[in-house]
């Protein structure tokens, strides 16, 4: 092969791959809306699913722990953590199965119930946890009324510094899979 040939080979496989990202750059744009109503309808089911579910799930969930086959399925029907102020907010609204049980290892919890989603504002916090089949939210707590410990808000803190950003509708492990596992 020439010096020629392989810069022609290099040439025709990038010009395939500018014409593959604006298929895929096109399709993302025509399907946006459509696809976006699809996941958020598959969200709230999930969601009432996992909260319904939830006593036999904890009762299995070293099946989903870190280091297990299933500790990579998708929990993205929470916002589990969002902290604002008046610069802007940042959010973890989606994590694998394996470190959300981490985080309740950590101590992510209320009054022992595992949290599910806590808005951190300035001045006060919003808490919704499991509970008895159900979700309860509490408002106006104090951080301090939390106890979460300096290592849990470290990590709080970095999930949502360096979450990955994607709106490219993109299939991964959901919820859909750990019914399979739990139902075995």
């Amino acid at each position: 092969m020439t010096l020629e040939q392989y810069n022609q080979i290099l040439r025709d496989i990038h010009n395939q791959i500018e014409a593959l990202q604006q298929s895929r750059s096109a399709l993302i744009e025509q399907n946006q809306k459509h696809i976006k109503k699809q996941i958020e309808k598959r969200q709230e089911a999930e969601r009432k699913w996992f909260v319904k579910n939830f006593d036999v799930f904890w009762n299995n969930r070293y099946k989903f722990a870190k280091n297990t086959p299933n500790a990579d399925i998708i929990i993205d029907f929470f916002n589990l953590y969002t902290r604002g102020n008046k610069v802007g907010r940042k959010f973890v609204d989606y994590i694998t199965i394996g470190d959300l049980i981490a985080l309740w290892d950590l101590g992510y919890k209320y009054q022992g119930y595992p949290i599910v989603e806590c808005i951190n504002l300035t001045f006060s916090h919003k808490l919704t946890y499991i509970k008895n089949g159900g979700m309860i939210t509490i408002t106006g707590l104090r951080e301090e009324s939390l106890g979460f410990s300096p290592l849990l808000c470290g990590i709080l803190e970095y999930l949502c510094e360096h979450k990955t950003v994607t709106d490219d509708f993109e299939e991964y492990k959901t919820i859909k899979e750990m019914k399979n596992i739990l139902a075995n």
